[in-house]
This record gives C-alpha cells, structure tokens and sequence, in this order.
C-alpha cells in the first residue's frame, strides 16, 4: 500500500489545532522562545501573533511570516512593544498562501526553521503545508 501521507498531514492538524485551541500563543511563546503562532485572515491577508525576542529578532520574524504569504512577499510588518514578548503584524502583498488561518513556527536546529501552516479551500478541504526554511 502505498504511504500518501495522509497520517503525518493529520498529526500536524491535530498538533496546531491543539495548540491554537488549548492555549494562548504567548504562554506557549514565553515558556517556549524558539516557537511562536501566526494568525492569518485570509479576507485581508492580514497576519499577527507575537514572538519572544530571546528566539528571533524581528528581521527573522518579519522573513518567516513572509513565507505565509503567496509569492512569499510581505506589503508591511511593524512591532509593538511588549514585556516578555512583542507583537507583531503584517500585510501579505499578494493574500495568504493555502488558505492559511494559523501558522506554527519553530526553530528545528541552527539555522533551521520548520513551518507549519494550517488553511482550508473555503470548500470544506483542509490544506496544510510544512516548510523547512534555513536562517
């Protein structure tokens, strides 16, 4: 039988829809500062969330929230300030990839970020996609 990873797209569901319903991003941030959550609003392609700066610098934050986008590009990013974490938002110049509704960031290793992202067609179809990005 042939594997069509239907099993490791599931856990990952399983994981981020876990993850975004049973706690608050920043718990999980500040406990956690290589990992953070992305929320994305398809209608507007906007994105936010916030980082713990002991894990990323706002230029790696601003880089890997792009990869969210369609085409990868970014129309704006700002920071707000923050006590343990800061804020962040962003504009997609060309809307969310995959119809995108929560992303899971972490860091994998040095110089090495994992992706996840967690959309739907608007059809009822879920839609994730894992991507290793190198920093």
């Amino acid at each position: 039988m042939k594997d069509t990873g239907f099993l490791p797209r599931m856990c990952a569901l399983c994981i981020v829809a876990g993850l975004a319903a049973c706690a608050a991003p920043g718990d999980i941030s500040r406990d956690n500062p290589d990992f953070f959550l992305v929320r994305a609003d398809r209608e507007n392609g906007q994105l936010s969330g916030g980082f713990n700066p002991a894990g990323f610098t706002p230029g790696e934050v601003a880089r890997l929230v792009g990869e969210i986008c369609t085409g990868g590009r970014l129309a704006s990013f700002g920071t707000g300030a923050g006590g343990e974490l800061v804020s962040f938002a962003a504009t997609c110049a060309g809307g969310v990839a995959d119809g995108a509704r929560v992303a899971e960031i972490e860091r994998a290793g040095p110089g090495t970020v994992v992706i996840e992202i967690l959309g739907s067609d608007g059809r009822g179809n879920i839609r994730t996609r894992r991507t290793v990005v190198a920093l």
